[in-house]
């Protein structure tokens, strides 16, 4: 994992690397059973280079704690390893100039569960169900051939901007230490 992240530290893939000199790699547990992936990092992720150690991390912190798990049982990380300005969406390029650093740590931790947060992990993992709303995702679990089974939720940020969506969320992700029992 050392090597991953020197090679992320190291990157110059795309444009984000010139307004990024600290890049967001990802953590956990290296042998857990789920890995958790999200967008990009905000602020407070590119000053530390640890995903969601934010406000959004906090809570996800919170539904993992009242499942059962803790962040150090799980894997942890992002689409992207650089902040996109003013948190503006991934671009395709961006994407796919980083999907080679989610490769790898697939490749090293070996998740037997990958949880999808909100439409940038759907749009990178099942883009061809970008489009269909989050709501009629969640409680599926989706297969694609040399990927561990997916599962999909709100990412954190949304669900703290409505109520409704984080009562969703946080039931997500409590059942996450049920589902990662049964593993």
């Amino acid at each position: 994992m050392e090597n991953l992240k020197q090679k992320v530290a190291d990157c110059k893939a795309c444009e984000l690397c010139k307004t990024n000199p600290q890049k967001i790699c990802g953590n956990g547990d290296v042998q857990a059973k789920i890995m958790i992936v999200g967008e990009a990092g905000g602020k407070n992720e590119a000053k530390q280079g640890k995903p969601f150690c934010g406000m959004s991390g906090k809570l996800l912190d919170i539904g993992l704690k009242s499942g059962g798990l803790s962040r150090e049982r799980v894997w942890v990380t992002n689409c992207l390893k650089c902040r996109p300005p003013d948190n503006r969406q991934p671009t395709d390029d961006e994407l796919i100039a980083c999907r080679v650093f989610i490769t790898a740590e697939l490749d090293i931790v070996k998740p037997k569960l990958l949880v999808l947060l909100g439409r940038t992990a759907i749009k990178n993992f099942l883009p061809e169900l970008d489009t269909i709303p989050i709501r009629e995702l969640r409680g599926e679990v989706f297969e694609v051939a040399g990927l561990p089974p997916m599962i999909i939720t709100y990412h954190p940020t949304a669900a703290l901007r409505n109520k409704q969506t984080k009562g969703i969320f946080l039931t997500d992700v409590q059942n996450l230490g049920r589902i990662e029992r049964s593993l």
